[in-house]
């Protein structure tokens, strides 16, 4: 059975007659307070460490305990690999299975959230309570914010442990493929959460990376290979359109496939983007959700330059969203102004159409819903 290891020792722990052959734990590291108390999922439980500090002041500490019964000994993934015959990076998300459950985790809770090292483990004696170790310290830092505050404030406050259960649920019941895809999305969007506050450039990348994962996976309605164009390159429609027919086909065969990865993105949002938030700003500091399309055009424009010739995303959209609005009031979801200058650069308003913690709302619910829809497929 193909897909992820945390996924796979799920599944080897629901199959008739299996014991774990090792238990073990790590720490979770969050700014974010858990409540609740424990949250168990197949092989893999979460305990409340009660980290009233992290509520006290906000900063990182340890929040949770993760127990995991490890069913697929790391022996056998080793002996299931050929070395030599060719690379298979199918399953590879870049961690390990505490790592991808700490990442489902975040996501689904919309925190940041990273596993430690082992930190107890009860495969080297035979101590009923385990025997605490560090073979493999590693503890996770976190930068502080800046003085005008948080640039995703969302990430930090209050979460209960219970709030992630229906998507945990979820995960199991997936196929490996999606599994995968969730899994690499999930430590995308989590790598993005870490250094939202020290690199938000890094964050927007990994963020639109994260929606670029999954919409691969999900793959959306097929189209012509000029409406295709349409709707994800206007302007290189409506010159096109103004060809002679055969013309006009011949370019759109030969462009399609420049523009298939960002027609996947803003198809993914256009299906998953959530509604507005609840609570909004000023009408001067709201994104226009009825233009989001043409907004995130912008934004995946910005990724390529970022990636390709090495334009980070502009200033203005990595400022923290609360320096403006006043006491009391909802945070900006957009750089105010009709232009900005910063760092050597100018752009205009057009070219700023929301904040990194805007993006992170929709990339977050975008992502949730998908991995919500795979439990209807699945089933």
């Amino acid at each position: 059975m193909r897909g992820p290891v945390a996924w796979r020792n799920w599944h080897q722990a629901n199959s008739a007659g299996s014991a774990p052959g090792s238990r073990f734990e790590h720490g979770l590291y969050s700014d974010a307070y858990v409540v609740g108390d424990y949250l168990t999922h197949g092989p893999y439980v979460v305990i409340n460490a009660l980290a009233f500090d992290v509520h006290q002041t906000g900063r990182l500490g340890r929040v949770a305990t993760m127990r995991v019964d490890r069913f697929i000994e790391p022996e056998t993934l080793q002996r299931e690999v050929r070395l030599g015959e060719k690379t298979d990076v199918s399953e590879y998300h870049g961690g390990g299975l505490e790592d991808e459950i700490a990442a489902l985790l975040g996501l689904a809770l919309g925190i940041r959230c990273q596993a430690g090292g082992m930190s107890r483990s009860w495969f080297l004696n035979d101590d009923p309570l385990g025997r605490p170790i560090e073979l493999e310290p590693r503890i996770p830092t976190l930068p502080a914010s800046g003085r005008f505050g948080p640039i995703v404030p969302a990430l930090t406050g209050q979460r209960s442990l219970d709030d992630a259960a229906e998507l945990l649920e979820i995960y199991p019941g997936v196929s490996g493929r999606n599994a995968v895809a969730l899994a690499r999305a999930a430590r995308q969007y989590g790598q993005a959460a870490w250094v939202a506050e020290s690199d938000p450039n890094l964050a927007w990348i990994q963020l639109v990376g994260a929606i670029e994962t999954a919409a691969a996976r999900w793959r959306p309605p097929a189209v012509s290979r000029l409406d295709r164009i349409a709707q994800s390159w206007p302007e290189l429609f409506e010159f096109l359109a103004s060809l002679p027919a055969d013309r006009r086909d011949a370019g759109a065969e030969l462009l399609a496939g420049h523009v298939r990865s960002q027609y996947r993105f803003l198809q993914f949002l256009d299906r998953f983007a959530p509604d507005p938030p609840a609570e909004r700003p000023d009408a001067w500091l709201q994104v226009d959700w009825s233009q989001l399309q043409h907004h995130l055009r912008i934004v995946y424009d910005h990724r390529s330059r970022a990636l390709h010739d090495g334009t980070p995303f502009p200033p203005p959209m990595c400022e923290p969203p609360g320096w403006a609005p006043g006491p009391g009031k909802t945070p900006a979801e957009r750089p105010p102004g009709r232009a900005a200058s910063a760092q050597h650069g100018t752009w205009l308003e057009a070219d700023t159409p929301m904040l990194l913690a805007t993006f992170e709302y929709i990339a977050r619910h975008a992502l949730v819903g998908w991995w919500r829809q795979l439990a209807s497929r699945s089933s």
